[in-house]
């Protein structure tokens, strides 16, 4: 990235409503989280051009185990992430690392970050990797479902969320599971195919001893078959692209 570039890209932080315009704009899900804490814009040329929330994990009593002597507020999830593609390349992960570093001097009680990518809908991490993340998971997917019509949804928002239930099922479940499995064999919610891929940036590098999860070569992505595009593998991505 030459030094123009560098220059006219600028990341600040901004109102989270501000952010979630982009987020619905720009993130293949369309959706925004209640839980980021912490937004910022992303400029070209003085546009807002994309958005980077950082937030609570949702499930933050089992997140906290992944490192030793963490405190509650110790870190944050990347809760979503989107660019318009009017961004040089590069830019992704150039505003990723300017946000981290914001973080670690404005927030230094934030130790470490968060985040997944997930290749059943969009691309495997490229942008956490090119920011010297670790890759500390590589799962296949088990929470992401598809609906007839396209809607995407976890299945904590099947199992959870009144609103889809009224629109998806019919009524509202109380028994959680149960709107789950009713999801699936009557209303048609199949498991999206490909991978979940987790994560984990140290801002503070003494926490890194405490990592209680295997830090995984980026190659074992290539050998589990997890370097994947919108649920594709890479190079089946491409074929299909080129007509091949």
């Amino acid at each position: 990235m030459n030094q123009l570039i560098k220059n006219k890209l600028k990341v600040k932080l901004i109102k989270k409503s501000l952010a979630d315009s982009i987020i619905k704009k720009y993130h293949y899900s369309g959706k925004v989280v209640a839980n980021s804490k912490l937004n910022f814009g992303v400029y070209y040329d003085d546009i807002l051009e994309g958005a980077i929330q950082y937030g609570s994990p949702l499930d933050k009593k089992k997140v906290i185990q992944y490192v030793g002597n963490s405190g509650w507020n110790s870190f944050f999830e990347i809760n979503r992430m989107a660019f318009s593609d009017k961004l040089p390349r590069n830019s992704e992960s150039r505003a990723l690392s300017i946000s981290m570093k914001m973080i670690k001097k404005n927030y230094p009680f934030v130790k470490w970050i968060l985040t997944f990518a997930d290749a059943t809908s969009c691309g495997d991490g490229t942008i956490y990797r090119a920011c010297g993340f670790l890759l500390v998971g590589i799962n296949k997917n088990k929470t992401i479902y598809e609906m007839p019509d396209g809607y995407l949804i976890s299945n904590i928002g099947i199992r959870k969320s009144p609103g889809f239930q009224k629109k998806y099922l019919g009524r509202v479940f109380y028994g959680q599971s149960e709107a789950e499995a009713f999801a699936k064999k009557e209303k048609g919610a199949v498991l999206k195919k490909g991978f979940q891929i987790r994560y984990i940036k140290f801002l503070d590098e003494t926490f890194k001893s405490n990592l209680n999860l295997d830090i995984l070569d980026y190659s074992q992505l290539e050998k589990m078959n997890a370097r994947m595009y919108r649920g594709e593998a890479i190079v089946d991505y491409i074929k299909q692209k080129r007509g091949l």
